[in-house]
């Protein structure tokens, strides 16, 4: 098997990266709501009213069905349904908490009156940030690793850590030693979730749905490009695993978007035109 020359070795010091892990979920929930709580003022259409309290309501029920979903989503993959109400232990999927809370906080914001791509366009941003600090936490705790790798920048985990458990049982090394070293594929989607994030704040004033579908994209392509350096991947449709099925969808969700503003705006154009002509 590979392995780098000179790789990073996380640190290995009883039971501090799990904690650190949950700090790390709770700094990235907490930087989120911090980037959010000015949210009437940070939609990038200047023509659109958002409430405070139907983003409160939208944002809270969207949280806690988020974080059912994306631990239904890691049980269900993993052939472990029974154990979807353990909330407290570890195993989360991003992915089923993105597509859960989406719909929840929808769903809030219809019976609301409110139009959830606005809110959306509010939201993204802190979403993006969330997600970057969030995927910190993984590197630290050694899940969502990457694949072997030989570069100066790969990473080798202790005992105790989910590489460390993988490689342990691929037969790749031995009890009591350290897992190879592997891609930083947390680290690889944490720079993508800043980027995204720097580029959706410098989004200042575009139409409603603009940031959603420039989010929706970026993730979907970030996403579906990242599965090739995960150490977790697994085939379930022809060659793409089911975060690149789900990717597609997020792009193409992405896309429809985009094309409807477009489609929107090319008659509003046109009548402003024909105004000015008149």
């Amino acid at each position: 098997m590979m392995a780098a020359l000179a790789a990073f070795e996380m640190p290995a010091a009883g039971p501090w990266p799990l904690w650190l892990w949950s700090a790390s979920f709770a700094a990235a929930l907490l930087c989120a709501v911090w980037h959010a709580r000015g949210f009437p003022g940070q939609s990038p259409d200047p023509d659109s009213r958002l409430d405070g309290r139907v983003m409160y309501w939208a944002s809270l029920v969207a949280l806690a069905v988020g974080l059912f979903g994306s631990r239904a989503m890691f049980v269900l993959v993993h052939g472990e349904p029974w154990a979807v109400a353990s909330l407290w232990e570890g195993g989360r999927s991003f992915y089923g908490g993105l597509i859960a809370g989406m719909l929840a906080g929808a769903l809030v914001l219809k019976l609301s009156g409110g139009s959830p791509l606005a809110y959306a366009d509010a939201v993204c941003p802190a979403v993006a940030l969330g997600y970057a600090i969030g995927r910190l936490g993984c590197l630290v705790n050694g899940d969502n690793h990457g694949t072997p790798a030989s570069l100066p920048w790969a990473i080798r985990y202790p005992p105790g850590t989910e590489a460390h458990a993988d490689h342990l049982a691929r037969g790749w090394v031995q009890d009591g030693n350290w897992s190879l070293a592997v891609h930083p594929a947390q680290l690889y989607s944490s720079l993508a979730g800043f980027a995204v994030f720097a580029i959706l704040v410098a989004m200042r004033r575009s139409g409603p749905g603009a940031r959603f579908s420039v989010a929706a994209i970026a993730y979907g392509v970030g996403r579906f490009s990242m599965e090739y350096v995960r150490g977790d991947f697994r085939a379930v449709l022809g060659p793409l695993s089911l975060p690149q099925c789900l990717s597609l969808l997020l792009i193409l969700t992405g896309a429809g978007v985009a094309l409807g503003r477009r489609r929107r705006a090319i008659p509003a154009n046109g009548a402003r035109t024909c105004t000015r002509a008149a």
